[in-house]
């Protein structure tokens, strides 16, 4: 008898663990691996092209001294080989071009996005870059467009005004950054949808009443943007928070990140969590291992039964994050939601 039939005969209908189970396997929330070990739950890869970054944010973790590497592309080939191949990842239809670096630094970023290109059409993904604007000057945002391949482009735009911008993402010039996103725009005609994430100060409210007139241009000039605080992520910032603040209190037993997605960093590591900006959780190695050997490793699998059983602080990775508990405003062409 497989967990799928155990469940639903010993866990009774209407108590909490039976309500908690069906909620979970309904959507897709449990790993496949607990039902049938020839399917995955994977739905999300983020994919690191660099390991550095040109600005210095004051609420990033990452560790800017560790050398420079950028990913080959043996290494995604590699990567896109597992996916459009091996039918357990038939469920992961999405790649996240981002986690540490700034994606836009990968010196040969046209020839590794005409690689991805080649096998989109054959595994139905969707191709998004989060990128902090800097360096997306009209050439490379024209080459961007022309390809083809993007279905979404996000700007880490923080602050509110430009004084508080420049002091949040330290090497940024609000005047360079209006001008990259609104030239895209101009370029783009509606074809990739543009988002942006805008991190504000714990002290202001969530709305752009009181943003700068500039500021209000950026964020209104996109299809959404998603006003937020900073969190500590995996606690690896210290953030102090006002006594008052609200947080809002997750399902312990439910990390969508850690269930349903990974990372692959420039080198080949494979990391559970995108929040793990410094690699310190490491699952496997694509140069060593094919995809699914790292993703039906014991680790992540220990990983996720300590999840599923509250046992949360016990997994080292996890038990001080609070990336899930911030309070977050999503605004869709101009209508909050």
């Amino acid at each position: 008898m497989n967990l799928k039939s155990l469940l639903k005969e010993q866990i009774k209908k209407g108590t909490f663990l039976g309500k908690s189970t069906k909620f979970l396997y309904e959507w897709k929330t449990i790993p496949d691996f607990y039902f049938n070990l020839n399917n995955s739950g994977i739905k999300v890869a983020h994919i690191q092209f660099v390991n550095y970054c040109n600005l210095r944010c004051k609420w990033c973790s990452m560790d800017h001294s560790k050398e420079k590497e950028i990913m080959s592309e043996e290494l995604l080939v590699k990567f896109l080989e597992n996916i459009v191949h091996d039918k357990r990842f038939k469920k992961l239809n999405k790649l996240n071009l981002w986690n540490a670096g700034e994606t836009l630094l990968h010196p040969n970023l046209i020839k590794m996005l005409k690689i991805i290109k080649r096998y989109k059409k054959k595994k139905g993904l969707k191709i998004e870059i989060v990128t902090n604007a800097m360096l997306l000057n009209e050439k490379l945002a024209k080459q961007i467009i022309d390809l083809d391949i993007l279905d979404e482009i996000t700007f880490s735009v923080d602050g509110g005004s430009k004084e508080k911008l420049e002091e949040i993402r330290r090497g940024t010039k609000l005047e360079i950054l209006l001008k990259n996103i609104l030239n895209f725009k101009k370029i783009n005609k509606g074809k990739i949808k543009m988002k942006i994430i805008c991190l504000i100060d714990l002290k202001k409210p969530l709305n752009i009443n009181w943003m700068e007139k500039d500021f209000k241009t950026i964020l209104n000039s996109v299809d959404t943007y998603r006003l937020t605080y900073p969190s500590t992520c995996i606690g690896q910032i210290n953030i102090k928070y006002p006594k008052d603040f609200k947080f809002i209190r997750p399902n312990p037993r439910i990390c969508l990140a850690l269930m349903q997605g990974f990372v692959l960093l420039q080198n080949g590591d494979v990391l559970p969590c995108c929040s793990d900006l410094n690699g310190v959780c490491v699952l496997g190695n694509l140069y060593k291992q094919d995809l699914y050997s790292i993703y039906y490793g014991k680790k992540r699998k220990k990983m996720i039964q300590y999840l599923l059983q509250g046992r949360i602080n016990e997994i080292p990775l996890c038990k001080n994050c609070n990336r899930f508990s911030m309070i977050t405003k999503t605004v869709n062409n101009k209508k909050e939601l």
